[in-house]
């Protein structure tokens, strides 16, 4: 099984990656190409065949590429996890429009 993770970080992103690891190849799409890296290195460590891939969630472009490129190695996804979200810093109060607007693109769109 290819999986995919959307929005990998050290929390969640990376806890969903060494569960679908154990099922096949994990193409990890990052922000941060060195953050993306160490999260192969450690599930290669661990036995596991995993590959990460730039992209920004909100930038179709960046995504639609990554997306290209893991089809390209890998093959046609049959799992694709979204994990991505992107916050609205600051009290509720005191958040802008444009900040909540943002996320609800990245997270919902």
């Amino acid at each position: 099984m290819i999986s995919v993770i959307v929005g990998v970080g050290p929390g969640m992103g990376m806890s969903l990656a060494r569960r679908f690891a154990s099922e096949g190849p994990v193409a990890l799409v990052v922000r941060d190409a060195a953050s993306g890296s160490a999260y192969v290195d450690e599930l290669a460590a661990a036995g596991h065949v995993a590959s990460a891939y730039l992209a920004d969630i909100g930038d179709e472009a960046s995504l639609r590429a990554a997306f290209g490129e893991i089809r390209g190695t890998l093959g046609d996804p049959d799992l694709v996890v979204f994990n991505a979200s992107v916050g609205a810093p600051g009290t509720p109060e005191a958040v802008a429009t444009s900040d909540l607007r943002e996320a609800f693109e990245v997270g919902t769109l």
